[in-house]
């Protein structure tokens, strides 16, 4: 459990998930970066799913899920957008309309196209598996490599000359991004897909100095 500090009553914001969970770790980063304190309740979704208080807040049974007083809310995508939106500090949507909407686009992406090559076809098949003594499936891995070059062509088209994935400011859309990309870098396939894309590699490098990444819970 993360105990969010002096402020957390006036804040009053629960997070249910895993530390290890990468959605999880997206909401957490989002809230670091507006400076939110916050309770993170642990909850083991595999090994717990029908008497978890999960199940009560969200019908699908997933993680997160954000508690802000009276207020519950899933998805990830939308739990981001409410913490920018509730909380002071700088935006993390851009102003320009083109540029929010090119934030948008890489954070459907991202759900749609890399967090499972990345993430459960790199990640989980040549790291977590064999950590626990298990085999990886090659078939699964050779279609990550394959997917996972698709997005991350798309990914470096998308952020051009930027400092950052939908402008030359950190937004949603780097937050949304940076567990999926920094679990695919702990895997040699991953490593060698982004020494072909220098921008994302830098990109890579400028998250992780960033405080809110060296606050919360990173596989290593």
């Amino acid at each position: 459990m993360n105990q969010g500090g002096s402020h957390q009553l006036m804040n009053n914001v629960t997070v249910f998930g895993m530390a290890q969970s990468v959605y999880t770790q997206i909401v957490l980063l989002v809230l670091k970066e507006k400076n939110v304190t916050y309770d993170l309740q642990e909850t083991d979704i595999f090994s717990d799913r029908r008497v978890s208080k999960i199940a009560r807040l969200n019908p699908f049974e997933k993680i997160p899920v954000l508690v802000h007083g009276d207020f519950d809310l899933y998805e990830t995508c939308a739990i981001t957008r409410y913490i920018d939106e509730t909380f002071s500090g700088n935006s993390l949507q851009p102003g320009n309309i083109k540029d929010r909407a090119r934030m948008h686009q890489i954070i459907a992406l991202l759900d749609a196209h890399a967090y499972l090559p990345m993430v459960w076809g790199l990640f989980v098949q040549l790291v977590a598996l064999p950590e626990q003594g298990k085999s990886s499936d090659i078939d699964t891995i050779e279609q990550a490599i394959k997917q996972t070059s698709i997005c991350l062509d798309a990914l470096a088209s998308l952020m051009g000359e930027n400092a950052y994935l939908a402008n030359s400011q950190l937004s949603l859309a780097d937050l949304h991004a940076f567990p999926m990309v920094y679990h695919l870098a702990l895997t040699h396939q991953g490593a060698a897909l982004l020494s072909g894309h220098p921008s994302i590699g830098n990109w890579l490098k400028r998250m992780s100095t960033r405080l809110s990444v060296q606050h919360i819970a990173l596989t290593k």
